[in-house]
């Protein structure tokens, strides 16, 4: 089931290097929002490229497109962040199509790098119920698939829960600048020890 707008951004960094190991960030706008923090930060430890899109983890158009972008470099870690599109899924469609994609990614030999979703306010500012449960539900399944396969675990929930409410956007879902540096240095964090630097 497709959104009212569905989008796919891309970005290769430098993309003829090889002389540094090479990281993707794959997400959503969130990832989106502090992606350029991670680039800038990492420059010199590594290359990070990003996909981000709107399209849901269930859709052949995700699976197919991030197949071609995995194998068209060699990545040495790839961290996945993809909870808040596809509202439609059920926990078990979700769960499964999730675990073929990290599995799509791990075959290409990348250390794996499993988020959890962040979470989404309502209108006044409180957890949005239309969303908490299925959230609690898709953290639970990266968390599971992670223990499983051995992946690493990258909290960006928790933060999400306390982060204050200047630096959030009023929409409930994305964040000022400062709430997006608070994910990047987690981010920043769970990539350097997966590449032992």
């Amino acid at each position: 089931m497709k959104e009212h707008y569905e989008w796919l951004q891309t970005w290769s960094d430098e993309a003829e290097r090889t002389d540094l190991p090479r990281v993707l960030l794959v997400g959503d706008s969130i990832t989106g929002g502090y992606q350029q923090m991670v680039r800038e930060a990492l420059r010199g430890v590594c290359l990070v490229d990003y996909f981000c899109t709107s399209y849901a983890a269930d859709t052949a158009i995700y699976h197919t497109a991030l197949r071609m972008f995995v194998t068209d470099s060699r990545y040495a870690a790839v961290r996945f962040n993809h909870g808040l599109h596809g509202k439609h899924m059920t926990g078990e469609v979700y769960k499964e199509n999730v675990e073929r994609l990290l599995e799509q990614i791990s075959g290409c030999g990348a250390k794996v790098i499993a988020a959890l979703t962040t979470q989404v306010l309502d209108g006044e500012g409180k957890p949005d119920a239309s969303w908490e449960e299925k959230i609690a539900e898709r953290n639970a399944a990266i968390e599971d698939i992670a223990t499983r396969c051995g992946y690493a675990v990258n909290d960006l929930y928790a933060p999400s829960v306390s982060m204050p409410a200047e630096k959030r956007l009023g929409d409930g879902v994305h964040y000022q600048e400062a709430g997006y540096r608070v994910f990047a240095d987690k981010v920043i964090a769970a990539v350097r020890q997966a590449l032992g630097k």
